[in-house]
């Protein structure tokens, strides 16, 4: 989501861009010594990342580490392939580790049923995760270094029961449909705010193939649409707003239109297949630079059946049709509180909440 929609929803939607974590390839898994680490400054402009390969991301040549040893041991028991295995195994295990996410990932999303890579599971897999896993950026502000990784991923977001944003949900949710039989590509887009498009890979969606087109799918741009759609296409959604995908010159265009409003852009993108490589600069950027929205404000944000619900630095915002209602969290026991009820979600109790209840945009008039 962008980060402007969250904050602003009363029409739910805000377009900031959003930070992007670093991504890395399949089982690269960040080692212990990494995962507390202080990120480096990125500076004060986004990168201009050099051209990336569009060819699939591989399998890693290093060994699975031992941290993927404790998550597979902890979570689903002892693992069908051998985990310190050679690089001529790696493969066999990463499709058997895929295997072993399936039911604890639709457990997480509250999906039920058989899933068969067709375009009604894709509907249903979409509405689910966008009504049980929040876009959120908490670990930016409180300095947590992000690592897109696939085991780092579903360590944080199914096992942990965090949240993400694009970057994250989106690339673990490419993992799912994927060991599930979808066809599945990441594009890169860049997020239309104050009147302009951000940079190439400032965003990262889904495009699934099925029934000879392309699906658009986005679980990572907060308050957007809650089920696929073809491309290019258009839909409206049980709240009356409205999102079609057109093109415009080089680029596809996502827009969304609200009752009684114009057509709105949201983000621009191309329609070729990245590497998730591809993303790392733009997630370094969103993780570390202070013009990035996302080291200054905190957001936590999930679709509910009849509106939204978001935390955003101390607001507690209710939204439901044109109802919107905000309550003050001023300690960081009521936050804590606010993140357990509303989102089911905790935060390590060394975690400084006072940097998610108040920073400088709160100042600004």
């Amino acid at each position: 989501m962008s980060f402007h929609a969250a904050l602003t929803q009363g029409p739910e939607h805000d377009r900031s861009k959003r930070a992007r974590p670093r991504q890395g390839r399949l089982f690269d898994a960040p080692l212990p010594s990494q995962a507390h680490q202080p990120i480096r400054s990125a500076g004060t402009h986004p990168p201009s990342p050099s051209k990336a390969p569009n060819a699939p991301t591989t399998c890693t040549t290093h060994v699975i580490t031992a941290m993927l040893t404790k998550t597979l041991l902890r979570y689903h028991g002892a693992p069908t392939t051998e985990i310190h295995c050679k690089t001529r195994d790696l493969a066999e295990a990463s499709l058997t580790m895929q295997r072993k996410w399936v039911a604890p990932y639709l457990q997480r999303i509250g999906f039920e049923g058989e899933a068969k890579a067709n375009l009604t599971t894709l509907s249903r897999l979409h509405r689910a995760h966008m009504l049980h896993v929040p876009f959120e950026n908490l670990n930016i502000p409180l300095g947590y270094p992000l690592q897109i990784t696939h085991e780092a991923l579903f360590d944080k977001i199914v096992v942990q029961r965090r949240g993400g944003f694009c970057y994250e949900l989106n690339y673990l949710f490419s993992a799912l449909l994927k060991a599930l039989g979808f066809e599945v590509d990441l594009l890169s887009a860049g997020v239309y705010s104050n009147e302009t498009f951000g940079p190439n890979f400032d965003h990262l969606l889904l495009a699934v193939h099925l029934q000879g087109r392309r699906w658009i799918a986005d679980v990572g741009f907060g308050d957007s649409f809650r089920e696929p759609f073809a491309m290019p296409g258009e839909m409206s959604d049980e709240r009356g707003i409205g999102f079609r995908v057109i093109e415009q010159q080089q680029y596809w265009m996502l827009q969304q239109q609200k009752p009684d409003a114009s057509w709105c852009d949201q983000y621009r993108f191309t329609p070729e297949p990245r590497a998730i490589d591809a993303f790392h600069p733009m997630c370094h950027y969103h993780q570390t630079s202070p013009d990035s929205s996302f080291t200054r404000r905190s957001i936590c944000t999930v679709a509910r059946a009849d509106g939204r619900i978001t935390l955003a630095n101390g607001r507690l915002i209710r939204t439901t049709g044109d109802s919107r209602h905000e309550t003050p969290i001023e300690t960081e026991a009521g936050y804590r509180d606010v993140l357990a009820e509303h989102f089911q979600m905790t935060l390590p109790p060394g975690a400084s909440i006072k940097k998610l209840l108040f920073n400088e945009a709160d100042s600004q008039p």
